[in-house]
């Protein structure tokens, strides 16, 4: 077999069982949303950047996101397998199969999730990458357009899973690479407050709301999917009407109806809104803000647009950091 193998699209796992909310996911559908189209792909971007990377992938390949609770994976052809972002108590057979760590895997093998541990959101990927319909340039699944993925829908129990056509390198079938150090990524999801800069309606919130905004905490309620988080908290007062003419939206942009209560948007979030925007979430917290379930508590802190670019610029450096502290290949 040379270095660089071309795989054929071909079934590589069968769905036994599909979990809550399964789909197939990459980077996004970009360059559509003047056209009603959200960008979509993963909620978590840097788990799916690194899970890909981790099994010798390029940062973007299609792979499985997986929502709270997983499904249960039996596979017909030998692969390596990565896992990544939340810790959902994956196995497989009967191994526990450790969070940013990679195995392979024969026909017959399993890979299910018991007891969710941390975080809401896993990644699963394959080397090579998981074949999907490709819609305006995506893999990205928007189950209300029904865009990508498998038929644009959720996992359903005896779906197959085909292999992509994507160059993968022969190593990666007979060595894998040990866990890198869990520090690392811990910096990619600190704790503290989420970090937001002010949005463009900041103005039209009472001061006392503006307070509440920094200080206060709010509460992610059951209303919380891929379009967005509904917050429950105090309530923010606007000095006029909370209705605006419709204007462009951003994952992370934070919405304020007219009952005062924040609306979080996410990856298949509207793209234009015509509620106030209090605020915006910056980028190198999506990672965080994508792990965070119904129920858990939320701070914000205001920061300027030139520390959330740095703030961003640091993170990308943790990222590239994580991928050089992952060592030297090891037989298995």
């Amino acid at each position: 077999m040379s270095q660089h193998q071309q795989v054929t699209s071909q079934p590589i796992a069968r769905v036994v069982r599909p979990g809550l909310f399964t789909t197939i996911q990459d980077s996004g559908r970009i360059g559509f949303q003047q056209d009603g189209i959200p960008v979509s792909g993963a909620m978590d971007p840097f788990a799916l950047e690194l899970t890909n990377t981790i099994v010798g992938n390029p940062a973007d390949t299609a792979a499985i996101e997986v929502t709270m609770q997983g499904p249960t994976l039996r596979f017909e052809e030998e692969t390596l397998v990565a896992i990544g972002g939340a810790n959902l108590g994956a196995y497989l057979n009967d191994v526990p199969f450790e969070n940013w760590s990679t195995r392979h895997v024969i026909p017959g093998d399993e890979i299910s999730f018991r007891i969710p541990v941390s975080g809401v959101r896993a990644y699963i990927a394959v080397a090579g990458g998981f074949d999907a319909r490709v819609d305006l340039g995506s893999c990205s699944t928007f189950t209300k357009a029904s865009l990508g993925g498998l038929e644009g829908r959720a996992f359903k129990k005896e779906d197959q899973l085909a292999a992509s056509t994507l160059e993968w390198d022969e190593r990666f079938w007979t060595r894998r690479r040990k866990r890198p150090d869990p520090a690392v990524y811990a910096r990619v999801y600190h704790d503290g407050p989420l970090r937001a800069i002010a949005g463009p309606e900041w103005d039209a919130f009472t001061d006392e709301a503006q307070r509440a905004f920094c200080g206060e905490e709010f509460t992610i309620s059951d209303q919380a999917d891929r379009m967005g988080y509904r917050l429950k908290g105090p309530k923010l007062e606007q000095a006029a009407s909370a209705d605006i003419l419709s204007d462009a939206v951003a994952f992370g942009t934070i919405q304020v109806a007219a009952d005062g209560q924040p609306m979080v948007l996410m990856a298949d979030r509207q793209t234009t809104g015509g509620y106030t925007r209090i605020g915006s979430i910056i980028r190198a917290d999506w990672p965080r803000l994508a792990q965070m379930a119904p129920g858990e508590k939320i701070r914000f802190e205001l920061v300027t647009v030139n520390e959330a670019h740095q703030a961003y610029t640091s993170s990308r450096k943790h990222f590239e950091t994580f991928k050089k502290a992952l060592p030297l290949f090891e037989h298995v």
